[in-house]
This record gives structure tokens, C-alpha cells and sequence, in this order.
């Protein structure tokens, strides 16, 4: 029930029940359409290749805050996910990669991301 739930939070309630009674194919532009994917790629698996190296550039510490605030605000109303969010960007700002990613900014360089090296 755990897929049927994200399929629900991402295309509604009603689509999901009607996918789910008729069992009905449908192409990758209505997929797009209902927000089960975000993009259509002439080859999926060069695009994948191509936002995996991107991601490998970010900092380890930003992707795993972002991920781990999406995880800690799911269920919870605005006002309780903005105080999570804000503790959130409290820790972020006081890391390690977040003083490297300005300071590489500023300098205008690659940033060489601490938490790479075992140090954050």
C-alpha cells in the first residue's frame, strides 16, 4: 500500500482509484501530466547519467538535509514544517560545506566540499 499512497499524493485520489479499478496503460506524456515524473527524456538512461554527475558535484550535506527535511515535514501542517524548515537551515549554515560553497562562490571556484574528506 506504500506505492499506492505515493501515486495518490502525486496524482490525486480519484485518478489513482480509476488507474487502479481499470488497470489502463498510458503513454509517458500523461505520466508527465499527472506528476508521476517530472521530465521525458529522448534516452532516460544518458539523462540519468547526466543528473547523477550534477548531484556528485553538490554538497553531500546540503542534498542530505534537503533530504532528510522533505522525510521530517511530510504529514505536518505549514506551520510546524516552517519551524522544522528553519532549524533545518540553521544546521545547514552552520556546517562545514555550507562556509566551503560560499567561500568557493566568492572566489569563483569549484568548491572542494569538506564532508568529501570526512571532516564535517
Amino acid at each position: 500500500m506504500m506505492i499506492y499512497r505515493a501515486v495518490e499524493h502525486a496524482m490525486g485520489q480519484r485518478r489513482t482509484l480509476e488507474l487502479s479499478l481499470t488497470g489502463r496503460l498510458f503513454k509517458a506524456q500523461e505520466a508527465l501530466n499527472y506528476g508521476l515524473v517530472t521530465e521525458i527524456a529522448d534516452d532516460p538512461v544518458k539523462r540519468a547519467h547526466e543528473i547523477a554527475a550534477q548531484l556528485a558535484g553538490y554538497s553531500p550535506v546540503a542534498i542530505g538535509t534537503g533530504l532528510d527535511y522533505v522525510r521530517q515535514i511530510h504529514g505536518h501542517d505549514w506551520d510546524h514544517a516552517g519551524k522544522i524548515g528553519h532549524l533545518t537551515r540553521m544546521r545547514l549554515i552552520d556546517s562545514k560545506d555550507f562556509h566551503e560553497g560560499c567561500e568557493a562562490f566568492r572566489e569563483k571556484r569549484q568548491p572542494s566540499w569538506p564532508s568529501l574528506k570526512g571532516k564535517n
